[in-house]
């Protein structure tokens, strides 16, 4: 069972060229990344639930989940990806997210590459 609040992926469906996942020697899409993941997990079983886990027992042998709607689940095991949140720099145009990736391979090449402009030479 998955539980994600509105769509599965996280980061990931907001990003572009993913360059450095096992599998994918040319790279592949954020949002085909993920796709292929959730088709995998449906595939083995998986059941997808569109809620979010607001409370969990993790004590015992049975694990229990309960969702924002009131669902209660349970499970022998659990695990808990809780995804991320973006640090921020602090510097001009992160607001906008239009200059600078939250990615770090694309924040390097950004900025290396915004950096060989001749006018800042």
């Amino acid at each position: 069972m998955l539980t994600s609040s509105v769509e599965i992926g996280g980061a990931l469906v907001n990003t572009t060229e993913v360059e450095n996942f096992p599998g994918f020697p040319d790279g592949i899409m954020g949002p085909d990344l993920m796709d292929n993941m959730r088709k995998q997990a449906e595939r083995f079983g998986a059941r997808l639930i569109y809620d979010d886990a607001t409370a969990l027992e993790l004590t015992g042998d049975v694990k229990t989940i309960t969702t924002g709607s009131g669902e209660v689940y349970q499970a022998h095991a659990v695990v808990l990806a809780m995804g991320s949140a973006y640090r921020k720099l602090n510097v001009a145009g992160e607001a906008l997210r239009s200059f600078l990736p939250h990615s770090r391979v694309a924040r390097a090449r950004a900025y290396s590459s915004y950096m060989r402009r001749p006018a800042l030479r």
